[in-house]
């Protein structure tokens, strides 16, 4: 792998997660709210109860322009187009607890979504034929009650991670169901799907990954033996593109540019200042100039710096 130079560190305003958009604008949420801070819109969420169960706080964007929010595990969908102010959010009767991507939208019309509402029901997957996502949802087939995190496609396929560490594709394209073939039947810690990837990780020792990745739910996976220079436990795993992945660490960001076949160290503390517990909300994107960005709840890696930008952290 050839040397990666290190990334900097651009300090933002604190919130619940942040992501880069696919028009390369970045977007926060917090309680209540949505941004896009490239333009300065704000989007204030629909009012709703609390969800019985706490959730994640995650953004996501489909390939047809659409934009989720999870809000504490709340499920929102917005529709409108991308100017300034056009965008419109609807509130659904659904919550999750689920890590990955439990949201997408369909290829035919509308969305799915793999919701957890409470313990006693267990995960379901709901779908809904409305593009605005605000009214008719209704429930297809119920999954593994020990699920940690799901991955979903427009499809309605799902690769999900069950509370012993087994990876379970139920494809609904080429009507199979069963534990994916390429994990070997090993203990998975995570999963996520990146713009053109889906991947699941383990840690094999300090040194070592696995990963598994696709392109889509129906395969071919790829079975990756990877070497990383951060001990610390990862969070979080994205497959950028077919030649780059980010591992987020404890205490580094990690990026591989030969097919994962190497991670090597470009930020790590206390250049990195988000806490340990807030990582795993990392996203990565990149901004217009196409470089390489990871947003977090506090601020932003970049592989490209410039007077802006510091490799060490400003005065606390």
């Amino acid at each position: 792998m050839r040397a990666v130079a290190p990334w900097c560190w651009q300090p933002r305003p604190l919130v619940e997660a942040r992501a880069i958009g696919p028009e390369h604008h970045v977007w926060s949420l917090e309680a209540g709210v949505v941004t896009d801070e490239t333009l300065g819109a704000r989007y204030v969420l629909p009012d709703e109860l609390p969800c019985p169960l706490p959730g994640p706080w995650r953004l996501g964007f489909s390939p047809n322009g659409g934009l989720y929010a999870l809000a504490g595990g709340r499920f929102y969908v917005a529709s409108g187009g991308a100017a300034a102010g056009a965008r419109r959010f609807a509130v659904t009767p659904m919550c999750t607890t689920l890590e990955g991507v439990p949201f997408a939208a369909r290829t035919t019309r509308g969305h799915a979504f793999v919701a957890n509402t409470r313990r006693s029901a267990g995960p379901a997957m709901l779908l809904s034929n409305d593009p605005s996502g605000a009214s008719g949802w209704f429930a297809t087939y119920a999954l593994d009650p020990t699920l940690q995190s799901v991955v979903v496609d427009g499809a309605q396929s799902v690769l999900s991670l069950t509370g012993a560490g087994r990876l379970v594709v139920v494809d609904q394209v080429q009507t199979v169901a069963g534990e994916l073939l390429a994990a070997h039947e090993e203990r998975f810690e995570g999963l996520d799907r990146g713009a053109e990837r889906i991947a699941a990780w383990r840690r094999v020792d300090a040194g070592h990954l696995t990963i598994v990745t696709a392109t889509s739910l129906q395969g071919p996976w790829e079975r990756i033996s990877a070497a990383i220079d951060s001990p610390a436990p990862v969070r979080r795993l994205y497959a950028v593109d077919l030649a780059r992945f980010v591992a987020l660490t404890d205490e580094a960001v990690a990026v591989s540019t030969d097919h994962g076949a190497h991670f090597v160290t470009v930020l790590a503390r206390p250049a990195l200042r988000t806490p340990p517990e807030r990582v795993a909300r990392g996203t990565t994107g990149f901004d217009a100039e196409g470089a390489w960005v990871i947003a977090f709840p506090d601020g932003e890696a970049r592989a490209r710096c410039d007077g802006a930008l510091a490799a060490t952290p400003p005065p606390r």
